[in-house]
């Protein structure tokens, strides 16, 4: 592992040799929509489960800051924090939010949606009251939504003139031998969206993270459903834990090393050359999730 300093980053400005976990992930998903969206900045459209995200996150963090400041819990200070949050979202957006096929949707969808939003907290709300989070205690959060920052230095290559960056959703423990870090994820309760302990250890997230701190790490994915009205009843919090260790930092450095040469980051991408990976449907030339999928095929298949 290399001795590169790690920089708690909150505050400081995104400069081009920083690298998010999403960012590498792009570009290992396809290169053309890594150029897309990092490159040329094509707009996307505000799918709902944005600002679903975004208000269900904020809620929790304000959960477990009153959590490690040993503050009484208030469901609806949360809830009312959560709307301001929802609006803020919405007119940010100019009320342009869409969902997964692309519909605009009016006022009544999107209170529908914020109400769904609402219930996935409430499920998390009250699994924290009652401790029936599998293996995971939720009082042990010390820290949430830490920005760091570590410069990637190959363990064969050297400094590669880039940085990992990442906003780390909840941290444990960071001074023992091995970090201790936890991530909170919405999932659909279809089995396509599933989480298991195989998607865990499959994350480049928890490799990234766990690179961040320098050391080995426990890493938590604490998930929850996104449950319907009606099956509330039975919804339950999951969790799944996976490890990182000095191998999974090595693998990461060569992923880094190619990104560097093969995009040319260095030089503001000047001499990249994007390539199509599509991930084929029976409907269409790629996956349907793609934001960019319509000006691809445009650009690139006809």
């Amino acid at each position: 592992m290399n001795q590169s300093e790690v920089i708690r980053s909150n505050g400081m400005p995104w400069k081009l040799p920083d690298i998010s976990p999403s960012k590498l992930g792009t570009w290992l998903t396809c290169p053309m929509k890594f150029y897309y969206n990092y490159i040329r900045r094509i707009p996307r459209k505000s799918k709902i489960f944005f600002p679903q995200g975004t208000v269900v996150h904020y809620a929790v963090e304000l959960l477990h800051n009153d959590l490690a400041a040993g503050k009484t819990l208030d469901k609806e200070y949360y809830l009312m924090k959560m709307e301001e949050c929802w609006l803020d979202e919405v007119e940010r957006e100019r009320g342009e939010i869409y969902d997964n096929k692309g519909n605009l949707l009016n006022e009544k969808n999107l209170k529908f949606h914020f109400k769904e939003t609402e219930r996935w907290f409430d499920v998390y709300f009250e699994a924290v009251e009652n401790n029936t989070i599998p293996n995971f205690d939720p009082a042990s959060v010390k820290e949430t939504e830490i920005d760091l920052l570590r410069e990637v230095v190959h363990h064969t290559e050297g400094p590669l003139g880039v940085n990992i960056r990442g906003k780390i959703d909840w941290v444990i423990d960071l001074d023992s031998d091995v970090a201790k870090l936890a991530d909170l994820k919405t999932a659909s309760t279809h089995w396509m969206g599933r989480w298991s302990n195989i998607k865990a250890d499959a994350q480049l997230q928890a490799t990234c993270y766990g690179y961040l701190t320098g050391k080995d790490c426990d890493f938590s994915y604490v998930v929850i459903p996104k449950v319907s009205e009606k099956d509330r009843a039975k919804a339950s919090i999951e969790h799944y834990q996976t490890k990182r260790t000095s191998k999974d930092y090595i693998a990461l450095e060569d992923i880094v090393f190619n990104f560097v040469k093969q995009t040319d980051v260095l030089n503001n991408y000047k001499d990249f050359v994007p390539y199509c990976n599509p991930s084929p449907t029976m409907y269409s030339h790629c996956n349907r999730l793609c934001d960019f999928t319509e000006l691809c095929y445009e650009e690139n298949y006809k």
